[in-house]
C-alpha cells in the first residue's frame, strides 16, 4: 500500500495520461489520489451510491468536473448497529437492532442540482413471477420480459416449501436449515458433474439472521458428501467464489447474484407455539422493507422459499409485506399464472394477424393477445400457446405504433425483442407496412413459422 501511495504522488502526471479510466473505491480516491494532483476528471460514476453516506464521496467530487449518481433507493442504506452484542440478530424485537443513515443517493435526489433519469428495464430475471413482487411494491414504472415458458417446478420460477414443525430458537431453524441443506443436495444432483468436478448452475443461500446463516453452513459441512461436492466444484471454477455459490445474510447479499437462489425465513414459531410478530430490522418500515427487497431479488431463474408459517398469518403491519410475498411465491409455485393474459387489441394489425393465425387452424384460445405477466410486462403483440396453454411456443412481434405509449422506437424494436429472443422465446417479426403491401409473402412467411412453432405439418 506504501508503495502504490508513492506512485500515485510521484508519477501523477504520467498516470493520467496512461490511464484515462480509474476505478477506486471512495476511500481509494482519498487515500491516493493528492487532490492538487489529481483535480480534473472529466465526470466521475458513483455506483450504488444508496450504500455510501454523503461524506464517502466529497474526495470523489472535489476532483471531478461532474458526477453521476447511480444507485437504487429501494436497497440497503448506509447502515449502523447500535448495539454491541454478537447475538443481536437473535434477540429479535428487543430495542434498535439497527438503523439507516442518509445516502449520497438520498440526498442528490432531494436535491434540485441534479437531474433524475430512471433506468425503468429489469434484466436479471429470467422470468417474471421472480420480480412481480418489488415490481408492484417497489417500482411500479418498471419494464419487465416476460419468458415464453413461465414455470419449470425446480428450475425457474418459484418453489415453496412450508416446513410446519419448524421453530425459531435464538435465531436458529433447525427443521428450515435442514430443509435448505436437502435442496442443496437436489441442486448438486441436477447440475453437478462428478467427472469435470464442475457445477454448471450456481447458487446462493440467504437465511434471516446469522445465527441461522452460520447453523447451515455447519450442517452442510456435517454432510461430507455434499462439502467435498461444494469443494471440487469451488477448485474448479476458476473465478470469484462468490459468483458460484455463496451463503449470506440478509444484510449482507447486496450486489450479489445467481442462478438459483435458496431463502430461508428462519423467524416462525417459538417452541412453545407462539408466532414470532417481530422480525427485527425487517418491522422497521422503509428500512426493513429495503432490506427485504435486496434480498429477495438476486436470483436469475429460480427462488426456494423456505418458511415455517404462512403469509396469512403474518397479522403485524409492520411485517405484512412479507405474508404477501409468501402469499406471491405460492401461488406462482402452484402454477397459477396470475392473469398473465393480455388485452383485446380492439380492430386493426394485431387482431388482422391473429384472425390469420386462427385461420390455419389454432384455436381462438391458444391466441393472446399482448402477452405479458406483470403491469409492466414488454408485451409481446401476438402469442400462441402450446395446446396446454402452459408456454408460449410463437411471440409474432408486431411492430408498434409507440406515440403516446411510453416506448421507445429503438427499444421497441431492437432491445427488447433481444432480450425477448434470450428468455426463450421464438420470435417472428412482422412491420404493418408489410403486412398490408407484401400480404401474400408476410402470411405465408407467418404461416411457416406457426406450422414450425406447433409442430404441425402439412
Amino acid at each position: 500500500a506504501r508503495n502504490l501511495r508513492r506512485l500515485f504522488k510521484d508519477r501523477a502526471e504520467a498516470l493520467v495520461r496512461l490511464e484515462r479510466c480509474f476505478i477506486l473505491s471512495p476511500s481509494s480516491v482519498s487515500l491516493l489520489m493528492r487532490q492538487d494532483e489529481y483535480f480534473d476528471f472529466d465526470v466521475a460514476i458513483v455506483d450504488e451510491a444508496s450504500q455510501l453516506e454523503p461524506a464517502a464521496i466529497l474526495p470523489v467530487i472535489m476532483r471531478c468536473r461532474s458526477i453521476v449518481i447511480v444507485g437504487d433507493e429501494w436497497q440497503m442504506p448506509p447502515m449502523r448497529d447500535f448495539r454491541a452484542s454478537p447475538d443481536a440478530e437473535a434477540m429479535l424485537g428487543d430495542g434498535e437492532i439497527m438503523g439507516a443513515a442518509d445516502s449520497a443517493l438520498s440526498l442528490a435526489l432531494g436535491s434540485e442540482a441534479f437531474s433524475v433519469k430512471e433506468l425503468v428495464c429489469h434484466y436479471r430475471s429470467k422470468t417474471e413471477s421472480l420480480i412481480a413482487f418489488s415490481r408492484r411494491r417497489f417500482y411500479p414504472y418498471m419494464r419487465t420480459f416476460p419468458a415464453a415458458v413461465p414455470m419449470v417446478r425446480g428450475e425457474l420460477g418459484f418453489t415453496d416449501i412450508y416446513v410446519p414443525d419448524g421453530v425459531c430458537e435464538k435465531g436458529v431453524n433447525d427443521a428450515e436449515a435442514r430443509a435448505i441443506v436437502g435442496c442443496l443436495r437436489r441442486h448438486f444432483e441436477k447440475y453437478y458433474d462428478a467427472k469435470t468436478g464442475k457445477l454448471s448452475r450456481s447458487f446462493g443461500v440467504v437465511a434471516f439472521g446469522e445465527p441461522q446463516t452460520a447453523y447451515i453452513r455447519a450442517l452442510v459441512a456435517a454432510d461430507k458428501e455434499l462439502s467435498d461436492k461444494m469443494e471440487r466444484a469451488l477448485a474448479n471454477f476458476g473465478d470469484v467464489p462468490e459468483k458460484l455459490m455463496f451463503f449470506k445474510t440478509i444484510r449482507t447479499v447486496q450486489g450479489q447474484e445467481t442462478e438459483h437462489l435458496f431463502l430461508s425465513l428462519t423467524y416462525g414459531r417459538r417452541a412453545n407455539g407462539s408466532l414470532w410478530q417481530q422480525f427485527g430490522t425487517l418491522n422497521r418500515g422503509n428500512l426493513g422493507e429495503c432490506v427485504f427487497n435486496v434480498a429477495v431479488t438476486r436470483a436469475m431463474y429460480s427462488v426456494t422459499v423456505v418458511h415455517s408459517v404462512k403469509g396469512h398469518e403474518l397479522t403485524e403491519s409492520s411485517v405484512a409485506y412479507i405474508g404477501e410475498y409468501l402469499r406471491m411465491a405460492e401461488k406462482f409455485a402452484a402454477g397459477e399464472r396470475g392473469g398473465f393474459a393480455g388485452s383485446d387489441p380492439g380492430p386493426g394489425f394485431f387482431r388482422s394477424v391473429g384472425g390469420y393465425i386462427r385461420s390455419l387452424g389454432i384455436s381462438e384460445d391458444r391466441i393472446v393477445y399482448d402477452y405479458g405477466v406483470t403491469d409492466g410486462s414488454v408485451r409481446v403483440p401476438v402469442a400462441v400457446l402450446s395446446p396446454d396453454k402452459s408456454r408460449a411456443v410463437l411471440g409474432v412481434w408486431c411492430e408498434r405504433d409507440v406515440a403516446g405509449s411510453g416506448y421507445d422506437y429503438y427499444d421497441c424494436e431492437m432491445r427488447y425483442y433481444e432480450s425477448l429472443a434470450q428468455r426463450g422465446w421464438t420470435l417472428h417479426r412482422i412491420s404493418a407496412h408489410d403486412w398490408t403491401d407484401n400480404a401474400e409473402a408476410e402470411r405465408r412467411a407467418l404461416a411457416e413459422a406457426v406450422m414450425s412453432a406447433c409442430g404441425i405439418t402439412r
